[in-house]
């Protein structure tokens, strides 16, 4: 499920179940999701960057001060399924 996406150009979204969280970047910002799309079942295809202690993203995210989850995505492509 997609709980938070990147409200200036759709470049990052967070997804979470019962198991955890994850924090999905576009790669190379080569395509973007629906700012919308919160709230919508998505199916994730990327690498997993890793893990480690959550942090702040990176200015040129421009997702302000939001923690960054644990697990890291680097999508190359996302289908949504609702």
């Amino acid at each position: 499920m997609v709980s938070a996406v990147c409200q200036s150009m759709g470049c990052w979204m967070q997804i979470a179940d019962t198991s955890g969280k994850a924090h999905i970047k576009m790669a190379g910002h080569s395509f973007f999701v629906p700012k919308e799309s919160s709230g919508h079942r998505a199916v994730v295809q990327g690498k997993v960057l890793g893990g480690g202690a959550p942090n702040t993203c990176a200015d040129g995210d421009r997702c302000g001060n939001q923690e960054v989850t644990q697990v890291q995505i680097e999508a190359t492509g996302v289908e949504f399924i609702d």
